[in-house]
């Protein structure tokens, strides 16, 4: 599994504007300090797609906490297409958190819902599939870009504290999978096939600070 790090520092001299574009729907923080930090980690090339999961909003220290959201995105290594992907919890990633000693952290109520159905999720499984724009709350549809085209479409994905009871400060690690339905050459040919693609599991660093010590009231 290639689970590299990729850090990513943004200058506040670089005009903001272009990552309202990027993601419309985040709030970024003010531009303080002169440094901002995005963290991502990407999985393996399935079929000529990889999935990419980082920090929604830029943070000011070396580490995501469990109450920052995270974005997903879908990158191509060929030309744009659009592909596929279950917008249902339930469908759309299997997730599970460990801490440095590799225990699992358990879950919430609503996190115990994350990934109960994920491996029956198929192009097979929804006639949706086969009628494009009929809408579906459970099913998106976006494009997958490639990396050198200097375009991406990027989607919250969720916070680890809606899923995880983290309690005490310490690192963890966020083990997860996602899968999309996308357009692939059929072998031998030139025709192009609806596949379920179900990348291998991506570790992604969470960190929960210790809480900031206070001084005790002057006698």
């Amino acid at each position: 599994m290639n689970n590299k790090i990729y850090t990513s520092i943004i200058k506040t001299s670089v005009t903001l504007f272009s990552l309202v574009v990027i993601l419309p729907s985040f709030t970024l923080l003010a531009a303080e300090p002169d440094e901002l930090h995005f963290i991502s980690r990407k999985t393996d090339v399935i079929d000529g797609f990889y999935m990419e999961l980082w920090n929604a909003r830029s943070i000011t220290n070396s580490y995501v906490t469990p109450d920052q959201k995270l974005a997903r995105c879908v990158r191509t290594t060929g030309s744009k297409l659009l592909v596929r992907f279950p917008r249902a919890r339930e469908y759309a990633y299997d997730v599970n958190l460990y801490d440095c000693n590799s225990n699992a952290v358990p879950k919430t109520p609503l996190g115990k819902t994350v990934g109960t159905t994920f491996s029956k999720f198929g192009y097979k499984d929804s006639a949706i599939f086969g009628r494009l724009w009929t809408p579906d709350p459970n099913i998106g549809l976006a494009p997958a870009f490639n990396v050198n085209s200097g375009e991406e479409h990027w989607e919250i994905a969720f916070r680890v504290s809606d899923y995880f009871e983290v309690t005490k400060p310490g690192d963890y690690t966020l083990k997860i999978r996602f899968q999309i339905a996308a357009p692939v050459m059929e072998t031998g040919t030139t025709n192009l096939t609806t596949k379920v693609i179900r990348f291998p599991i991506m570790d992604f660093p969470i960190t929960q600070p210790e809480e900031p010590k206070t001084n005790p009231p002057a006698q």
